[in-house]
């Protein structure tokens, strides 16, 4: 078994603007860091994502990849659902007001 350690801290990625343009294409047209990040996850058996918690929420960053990557692998896989079963876990952290 391999892994790989991908930090989404410091990437670029822009929220979905809801263009529908990866509809027409296939994939998204959002020029940034989006695609390679998404060309790992689509190999990858199993993801594991770890996130902090900040101010009741997830990073934007973060937010953007989720929404990005949902509306992509719709849009890409249109006519013909691929087999995308992933095991996917979720590690969060957060802290109190003021660290208390």
């Amino acid at each position: 078994m391999t892994t790989e350690f991908v930090s989404t801290a410091g990437l670029i990625i822009n929220p979905c603007i809801h263009c529908l343009a990866c509809v027409d294409h296939r994939r998204c047209i959002i020029k940034d860091d989006f695609e390679d990040l998404f060309n790992k996850w689509l190999e990858a058996d199993a993801v594991i994502y770890s996130i902090p918690v900040f101010h009741l929420g997830i990073p934007a960053h973060f937010k953007a990849f989720i929404d990005r990557l949902g509306q992509t692998l719709f849009a890409k896989y249109l006519d013909k659902p691929p087999k995308l079963l992933k095991v996917i876990g979720v590690i969060t952290q957060g802290t109190e007001f003021r660290g208390r």
